[in-house]
């Protein structure tokens, strides 16, 4: 892309790039006010209701605000039998960034302000909280990392069947008990000696440990 000879942004120092075959009056305009309005935002910081960050960017992202919710992979368990899954979870609950300038965005303050989910601007004293760009950038690389699949490893990648360990928790806490088999979902099942017999029952992988 070739610099349109002559025409530096006053608002910014610099160079308009636009071809020069292609360049016109309103090309230039155009370039102008795409380049000011970069310059006079920055990112801030909202501060949102509790659980509410994603309900609150997807609203602001709906009226075209550049908002930015950074998120990260965690694994959780779910359901009765705690199935441990990939998740996503916001990097700074209770936070949503928004690339915003109180001058030319004015007129629509009210919109940021009022949405679902949104609390308020984070300020520090009299000042609002603003993130250089170039923290932004590092953070958009924190999350590329962070939004990689976690590998969630069952019960059989720690203990074997007819392993001896020790239980760490629950009703039979402190007795051993021998490994019968394991599943995916982080169950396994023991084998107690309980008065000279063997007694076989379930428990979760996260309540025994190795001898």
């Amino acid at each position: 892309m070739l610099a349109y000879s002559g025409k530096i942004c006053r608002y910014t120092g610099k160079q308009l790039t636009m071809p020069r075959s292609e360049a016109t009056f309103s090309d230039v305009q155009s370039a102008v006010h795409r380049q000011r309005n970069q310059a006079d935002r920055e990112w801030f910081v909202l501060s949102t209701e509790p659980n509410m960050e994603r309900k609150a960017a997807s609203f602001l992202i709906a009226r075209r605000f550049k908002t930015y919710l950074p998120e990260m992979i965690k694994i959780s368990t779910r359901g009765v039998r705690r199935r441990k899954v990939n998740i996503r979870r916001p990097i700074f609950p209770g936070y949503v960034f928004l690339f915003f300038g109180f001058d030319i965005d004015r007129a629509r303050r009210q919109h940021v302000e009022t949405a679902p989910g949104v609390h308020k601007f984070l300020r520090f004293d009299e000042d609002y909280a603003v993130v250089p760009g170039e923290a932004m950038e590092r953070l958009f690389g924190i999350e590329q990392e962070l939004l990689k699949p976690k590998q969630v490893k069952g019960p059989s990648s720690i203990f074997s069947p007819g392993e001896v360990v020790r239980i760490s928790d629950g009703s039979f806490s402190g007795l051993n008990a021998e490994i019968e088999s394991l599943d995916d979902d982080e169950r396994i099942t023991i084998l107690l000696d309980i008065l000279k017999r063997k007694v076989r029952t379930q428990i979760m992988a996260e309540q025994v440990e190795k001898l």
